[in-house]
C-alpha cells in the first residue's frame, strides 16, 4: 500500500471473543471465522508495500470506496463506526478542478468550488477482501449522503481537518459474523485518549509498491509505528489535530488508501487511532500524515446513527 499528496486514497494474535449484553462489541474480528480479537503481538512479517494479505475477517471495519468521476473512478478507503455510519477522508468526496491544489489564502472562495466539487455518488463495500471477486461475501451499497467537517477547504493546499462521514440510511446489518470469516463486519472502537503513541496497523487496497502505480487486488494489512507530533514534525508542518505513523522497514499507506483507519490493538478490541490523509509522493521514507480521530469525536458523534427522517 501507498499514497501520495492528496489522494492517498501484523500484530495479530487471538483472544476470547468479546460480548457486551450478548452482543459482539466494537472492534472485535473474526479471523477466519474463530471469533478473535486483536492483541498485542507483533507480526515482523507484515507490510504494505509489498504487502501481507489479510486474511478473511480479519479487519471487518474495513470499507471500500468507489467514487465516480467525469473522467473515471477512484478508491478510497473507510471505516464502519456503526450500523449506519462510516469515516473516511474528506478529500475523497471531491473530484477537483485543474489546477489543483489551489491556494487556501481566500477561505470564501471554497464553500462554492467544495459545492461543485463534490461527487453525487460513493459505491460502498463492506465485508470485502478480494474487491475483484464478486462472491467474496461483501455487501455493497450506493451512498448519496454525505457530511464533511465544516472547516476542510476542499481541492485546496491546506489538508487540516480531512475528514467526513457516509451515511447509510438503510443500515449495514453490523455486526455480521460468518463461519469461515469471509463477509464479516464489525465496528472499529473510537479513540479514548488524545496522545497515543506506539504500535499501530494499517490496512487498505491502494499502491502495492513505490514503483508502480498498481494497486492490491487482496486487502493488505501492516504494522506501523504511531508517532508523536514532534518527531512528525521533522517531515511535516502537522497541527495538533493529525498523527503521523512509518512502519519500521518502508510499511506505508499509499494512493487507493485515503480514509482507512490507522488504528491500535488493545485487549478489548481494535481502536481507531487516525484517518489517512497524504504523504509523500512515492509513500517511503517518510511518515504518512492521518487525520488524528480523537479530535473529530463530537464532529462522528453529531453524524452518527440513524438521519433524520427530514434530511435529504
Amino acid at each position: 500500500m501507498a499514497m501520495c499528496v492528496g489522494l492517498w486514497a501484523t500484530f495479530i494474535s487471538f483472544l476470547t471473543f468479546n460480548f457486551v449484553n450478548g452482543e459482539i462489541s466494537c472492534g472485535v474480528n473474526n479471523e477466519n471465522g474463530t471469533n478473535a480479537n486483536l492483541a498485542t503481538k507483533r507480526d515482523a512479517g507484515a507490510f504494505i508495500i509489498n504487502g501481507k494479505d489479510a486474511q478473511p475477517g480479519q479487519v471487518p471495519w474495513v470499507a471500500l470506496l468507489y467514487i465516480y468521476l467525469q473522467n473515471g473512478r477512484a478508491m478510497c478507503g473507510g471505516a464502519i463506526v456503526d450500523n449506519y455510519t462510516i469515516v473516511s477522508a474528506a478529500h475523497c468526496f471531491f473530484s477537483c478542478p485543474v489546477p489543483f491544489p489551489l491556494p487556501s489564502l481566500i477561505p470564501s472562495l471554497f464553500p462554492r468550488i467544495c459545492k461543485n466539487a463534490m461527487v453525487n455518488t460513493i459505491e460502498v463495500c463492506i465485508g470485502e477482501r478480494n474487491r475483484t471477486d464478486p462472491n467474496d461475501g461483501q455487501t455493497c451499497f450506493n451512498a448519496t449522503k454525505f457530511h464533511i467537517e465544516p472547516r476542510y477547504l476542499c481541492c485546496s493546499d491546506d489538508n487540516t481537518n480531512d475528514i467526513g462521514i457516509i451515511k447509510i440510511p438503510q443500515g449495514m446489518n453490523i455486526p455480521k459474523f460468518t463461519s469461515d470469516g469471509y463477509g464479516s463486519t464489525n465496528r472499529i472502537c473510537l479513540p479514548t485518549e488524545y496522545d497515543y503513541t506506539g504500535p499501530g496497523l494499517i490496512s487498505g487496497w491502494g499502491r502495492t509498491s513505490s514503483t508502480s502505480q498498481e494497486t492490491a487486488t487482496v486487502l493488505q494489512i501492516a504494522n506501523v509505528d504511531i508517532l508523536s507530533n514532534d518527531e512528525c514534525k521533522k517531515d511535516w508542518d502537522v497541527t495538533e489535530s493529525q498523527v503521523c505513523a512509518l512502519g519500521r522497514n518502508g510499511e506505508s499507506s499509499c494512493n487507493g488508501d485515503s480514509g482507512s483507519a490507522l488504528f491500535t490493538a488493545t485487549e478489548t478490541g481494535a481502536k481507531m487511532i487516525g484517518i489517512t490523509s497524504y504523504g509523500i509522493v512515492n509513500c517511503v521514507s517518510r511518515p504518512v500524515v492521518y487525520t488524528r480521530a480523537f479530535s473529530f469525536l463530537d464532529f462522528i458523534n453529531s453524524h452518527s446513527g440513524p438521519e433524520p427522517q427530514n434530511t435529504k
